[in-house]
């Protein structure tokens, strides 16, 4: 797993810059692995997923932030799940999108509840994988538990020489009905008044 500077706000208001995998960006957000899953972790191997390519519910979501990039080759069976997994709402940026449109979006991306999704983005900056991090949060904050991210997006798949396929993938619709966990939310409020420790991902550069 690759590694980045982080900055950390802690008591007395100083900023201690850290190094911190990419695994522990994801373990922050994720609540623990379930048992019921057929998915080995929150994170898996491009070895993994070769190897398991036949699994019935296996739905793997491209999540790269172009449809050209998709178009030009994909894992196979990758959907182009390309949507607007934050908003600006109320004038306020990077949202939760209304559940109506993650609803509609999830569906034609063929969620279901028994789908074992496993997203993935290029790989190759933070931002990239804190991308498909935010979407895998967003499948667990709105009740799919069985979903995890790949460990290196396509392009740790590219580098291991796996076959990628160019043919757009059409899903069935899927059945899966957002529930929202709004214990997984923090509001302003929360950040405000209650004595949590406030974790900045930012780069340094913005963070000083």
């Amino acid at each position: 797993m690759c590694k980045e500077e982080v900055c950390m706000n802690v008591p007395k208001n100083k900023g201690i810059c850290l190094l911190v995998s990419c695994f522990f960006i994801f373990a922050v957000l994720m609540i623990p692995h379930q048992a019921n899953c057929e998915l080995p972790g929150k994170i898996i191997s491009v070895e993994w997923l070769a190897n398991n390519l036949d699994k019935p519910n296996l739905l793997i979501l491209d999540v790269r932030l172009s449809p050209q990039e998709y178009r030009f080759g994909h894992i196979p069976r990758a959907v182009c799940a390309f949507a607007r997994w934050r908003q600006r709402l109320n004038g306020i940026p990077f949202m939760l999108p209304p559940l109506n449109y993650l609803k509609e979006k999830l569906q034609k991306f063929g969620v279901t509840d028994k789908s074992d999704v496993v997203v993935y983005s290029d790989g190759l900056s933070l931002g990239a994988i804190a991308w498909a991090c935010r979407v895998a949060w967003t499948l667990e904050v709105l009740g799919h538990e069985s979903v995890a991210i790949l460990d290196g997006g396509i392009s740790e798949w590219m580098y291991q020489s796996k076959p990628l396929e160019k043919d757009s993938i059409s899903p069935p619709a899927g059945n899966f009905v957002p529930d929202l966990d709004v214990t997984r939310l923090a509001t302003l409020d929360d950040v405000r008044y209650l004595k949590a420790t406030v974790v900045d991902f930012r780069v340094p550069a913005r963070y000083f």
